[in-house]
């Protein structure tokens, strides 16, 4: 429900890939849910050479965004989801190796 009465949130709060070899080849990834908060939400993504979101807005709550990995291992990489009042939810993204 995206009314600004209901906190906004994320969910999952954590995205993690393992690789099924000792490399992070590009793969697709889950897809990342708003809720709550006052839509529209808008993402900010740190390393958009390395990972890709399906859309740089979500419209409204219950909605997502889905992930690609574009190649490359990485821990915690935080990607912040901001709706229309400045309310800010985080979730983070881990992409390991597998062997």
């Amino acid at each position: 429900m995206d009314d600004g009465q209901t906190p906004l949130s994320v969910s999952p709060e954590t995205v993690t890939l393992t690789s099924s070899t000792d490399v992070c080849l590009p793969a697709a990834g889950p897809t990342v849910f708003a809720l709550g908060g006052t839509a529209p939400y808008s993402l900010r993504n740190p390393l958009p050479d390395a990972i890709g979101l399906s859309s740089d807005t979500i419209a409204r709550s219950g909605e997502g965004v889905t992930i690609t990995f574009k190649g490359g291992c990485m821990q915690a990489i935080p990607i912040v989801i901001i709706d229309s009042i400045g309310n800010t939810a985080t979730f983070k993204v881990d992409y390991v190796a597998g062997r």
